[in-house]
């Protein structure tokens, strides 16, 4: 596993990129841009989560409740 953070900062602005690589491959990475580095990595940070719960459930899709037939 490794996790990389890239800092620019432009303008006033702080951009991080932020770039995670998980097992078997799988890699995630976010950008984001904000007044300062703090608030840019928070928000790259959540966008790399969000990716991470996306590719979690497309991995354990949540199986429908069966219907409960009642024979007569």
């Amino acid at each position: 596993h490794d996790a990389r953070v890239i800092v620019n900062g432009e303008g006033g602005e702080s951009q991080v990129e932020l770039v995670v690589s998980g097992a078997k491959g799988v890699s995630f990475s976010a950008r984001a841009m904000a007044p300062n580095v703090h608030q840019a990595v928070l928000h790259a940070e959540h966008k790399v989560e969000a990716q991470v719960r996306r590719h979690k459930a497309k991995l354990h899709p949540r199986r429908p409740r069966q219907p409960i037939v009642q024979e007569s």
